[in-house]
């Protein structure tokens, strides 16, 4: 509603300029044609109250408080230009003045200045619908005064909702118990606030993370229960096992519910891919590498396949159901490890450009 109304303030005053335009143009084709053998081409003399003066086009639009379309004007080299012709030109601007109509407040259209807003640190944990939302439109309030344009929720934290989801729970970072219902739907609502202040919202999943640390109980319907077997146990997390194919399909069909469903303006996942080291503890993945090695020898380079490949799929995934739908991966800011056996992230350009020119590749090793 806002938007329209900038948009008709602006129509409103380019009409103004459109008729200024309009009777100068006339007045100077007018006196170009009665002057055309003494009167330079750039030049005409007005009747009155200018009637003294002899002025070029650009002292007409300066008069007329418009002298940044000097440019425009003065391009032409013929001392007359017919009426159909000038006619032509100002219906070309003022289309040109609707096309470009917008928000005089806003940022550069095609700038995105994004914030990320986490479930994960408990921020909302046992809080009511009503306490949640205020806490969440003091936060949005303070983004759109900041000029933030985007804002990736996290909707996905251990393989559960913060949405109306048939595949997983509904996370304990809402009520403080995985699997009850919090009454609301939290991403519907941020969708719409979001909208409503002329911002994007980005859903935010954590793609392979099944439980973090801190969560000691599961609900029965956690996909854990349904397929054991295809998780990793690491640290006290649990993770999908990212070489098992079934895994990354079924996190695709989760993304593919997400956008589908809701009127996301984008869908990003984070860096939890294969788990971060920790001292002691060994990733317990010989029997996929086994039952699943693609042929390679090296199982770092295993991992970084798995990983390739899984973002290569999610990529397409969202944008077969929705392709203007914006995705993303924000990968942790590792440069270089220097510890042979850690397993970190790193996104390689080559990757990027030799094996598929629209999926940013993520290599583990």
């Amino acid at each position: 509603m806002v938007n329209l109304l900038y948009s008709w303030l602006f129509l409103k005053k380019s009409w103004k300029i459109a008729v200024k335009v309009v009777f100068l143009w006339s007045i100077c084709a007018s006196n170009v044609r009665q002057n055309q053998q003494t009167l330079h081409p750039s030049a005409v003399r007005f009747p009155p109250p200018w009637a003294h003066r002899t002025m070029t086009f650009s002292q007409m639009l300066t008069i007329s408080g418009h002298s940044r379309l000097t440019i425009i004007i003065e391009t032409s080299n013929t001392p007359y230009i017919s009426m159909k012709k000038s006619l032509l030109f100002l219906l070309l601007f003022v289309m040109q003045l609707v096309v470009h109509a917008q928000n005089p407040f806003e940022g550069p259209k095609r700038e995105m200045r994004g914030a990320w807003i986490q479930c994960v640190n408990g921020q909302f944990q046992g809080m009511s619908r009503e306490q949640m939302q205020a806490n969440l439109t003091r936060q949005l309030d303070v983004l759109q005064a900041c000029g933030i344009n985007a804002v990736m929720f996290q909707v996905r934290a251990e393989a559960d909702a913060l949405y109306q989801s048939n595949y997983e729970p509904w996370s304990k970072f809402l009520t403080g118990r995985q699997g009850q219902y919090p009454g609301w739907d939290p991403l519907a609502w941020m969708i719409d606030q979001c909208h409503y202040r002329g911002m994007e919202l980005h859903a935010w999943i954590n793609p392979f993370r099944a439980k973090t640390k801190g969560t000691k109980e599961l609900a029965t319907t956690h996909p854990y229960f349904k397929n054991p077997e295809r998780f990793l146990r690491y640290d006290g997390l649990l993770l999908f096992d990212p070489g098992i194919m079934e895994n990354q399909r079924y996190i695709c069909d989760v993304a593919a519910d997400i956008v589908r469903r809701y009127d996301v303006d984008g869908l990003h996942i984070d860096d939890y891919f294969y788990p971060y080291p920790a001292a002691g503890q060994v990733i317990l993945d010989d029997a996929t590498y086994l039952a699943n090695r693609n042929g390679f020898q090296d199982r770092a380079e295993w991992r970084r396949y798995n990983v390739n490949i899984f973002v290569k799929m999610l990529y397409n995934t969202v944008h077969s159901v929705k392709p203007w739908v914006k995705f993303g991966v924000s990968p942790f800011g590792i440069y270089h490890n220097l510890s042979a056996e850690a397993t970190s992230l790193v996104v390689t350009l080559e990757d990027f450009k030799t094996t598929t020119t629209s999926t940013p590749m993520c290599s583990i090793g």
